[in-house]
């Protein structure tokens, strides 16, 4: 399997795309390098030849048109290597994603099957230690790897987390409670010290995670802290707001640090109407968004509606896609009084797929529609266009030739 998969990151080394164009730095030629790193990364198991050596030889003959690239040797360690992805790498990410959720004892990471053996962890202060014994599996290659590994969490969330194979279970015993000891008996260097005795100099920390782990984890360390902030400045809002009210009828400035928990509080306040009323925007949602709308002029402060904004965004698409498939006056009444709610909300909506979708089934379709107008329903016809060409104008469109047919068509 291991040279199955060998041959086929070679065929994929050749991908046409990545010798097309003229730029080695290319994000095309950069992803075939990463073909054939991973080609050389199974060969090892089957070669001492250096094939990654004379891989560079070769590719510090080609050079970047970009200065700051310098030639293909560079652009390989400095786009490539770091993609390359290690049995402790998964491993490391593993011990640490496993601080934030709880794993099975048999669960995938992207292509791989980790089986979990033995999970232990103390705790000291705000620092943790854990050590643990996993099997890997890749799924392609079916390659097994028996590890063990110890990873320190500190205080500041950071982590050092070491890997070494597995010999055999007295050892990993013995090992586990002579770290434990350290840990709880001894400052935090002293266990870095045992850590790298017994598992070597190599260790991985948070930036070594995948980028897309790392984000994950990040999310999750700050989520608490972001809490609290936001308890914090929801707290200095409420309290404060009497008196910087009463400050700025005598005359005196607001202070910044209250325009920022205001800030934080209300947007908070007006996506969340909106995000919670799911859809249905009665006159009462609307009043309390307008009320949060006049309290941020009143403070002198912009508030972010971006959840809002999409929300809106995507309404305003759905309602122009529905009048265009059943091109009734209630439908378009209702879509003008969506852009009614937009205008009170005082909302910043991006109406590109609405405007693309009106200009494409509807806008085309006027003529004909002013040409058709029925004669015994003249009033109801005439009214329904009327919309129409608001709702074009409200996308942004000009719709001042179809403006000038339906008066024509008024006269006749």
């Amino acid at each position: 399997m291991e040279l199955l998969e060998m041959q086929r990151q070679a065929m994929l080394m050749y991908t046409s795309c990545g010798w097309f164009f003229s730029e080695i730095s290319g994000i095309e030629t950069v992803q075939i390098m990463k073909y054939a790193a991973r080609a050389m990364q199974l060969a090892q198991n089957f070669s001492k030849k250096e094939l990654e050596k004379h891989f560079l030889d070769i590719l510090a003959e080609a050079k970047s048109n970009f200065q700051e690239f310098g030639n293909g040797k560079d652009i390989f360690q400095k786009f490539v290597k770091p993609s390359v992805v290690t049995t402790k790498q998964i491993a490391s990410l593993w011990a640490v994603s496993s601080l934030y959720r709880d794993f099975e004892d048999e669960e995938d990471v992207y292509c791989y099957k980790i089986k979990k053996h033995s999970y232990k962890s103390v705790q000291k202060g705000s620092a943790k230690l854990v050590i643990g014994h996993i099997e890997i599996q890749s799924n392609i290659t079916l390659q097994k790897s028996n590890v063990m590994f110890a990873l320190v969490q500190y205080s500041g969330g950071d982590f050092h987390c070491t890997i070494r194979e597995f010999s055999d279970e007295n050892e990993y015993i013995e090992l586990q409670k002579e770290l434990f000891r350290i840990f709880m008996l001894n400052p935090l260097t002293e266990i870095i010290r045992a850590l790298d005795e017994y598992f070597g100099r190599e260790y991985f920390t948070l930036k070594d995670i995948f980028i897309e782990e790392r984000r994950k984890i990040l999310q999750v360390m700050l989520k608490d802290k972001m809490a609290k902030f936001a308890q914090t400045y929801q707290e200095m809002y409420k309290e404060g707001k009497s008196s910087i009210y009463h400050m700025q009828t005598l005359g005196l400035s607001i202070p910044d640090e209250f325009k920022i928990s205001a800030g934080y509080t209300l947007s908070h306040q007006f996506n969340d109407l909106i995000v919670n009323s799911k859809g249905f925007l009665d006159g009462n949602i609307i009043q309390k968004a307008m009320d949060i709308n006049f309290e941020t002029k009143k403070i002198g402060i912009d508030i972010d509606k971006t959840a809002t904004n999409k929300i809106f965004s995507q309404k305003i698409s759905q309602n122009i896609s529905r009048l265009a498939q059943s091109l009734e006056i209630q439908q378009a009444e209702a879509t003008l009084e969506l852009f009614d709610n937009i205008d009170k909300l005082e909302l910043n909506v991006d109406i590109t797929e609405a405007q693309n979708i009106y200009f494409n089934k509807i806008f085309h379709e006027l003529g004909e529609i002013i040409e058709n107008i029925d004669k015994s329903n003249k009033s109801s016809d005439m009214k329904f266009i009327k919309i129409l060409l608001e709702i074009g104008e409200k996308l942004n469109i000009n719709t001042e030739f179809y403006q000038n047919l339906l008066d024509k068509a008024l006269v006749k």
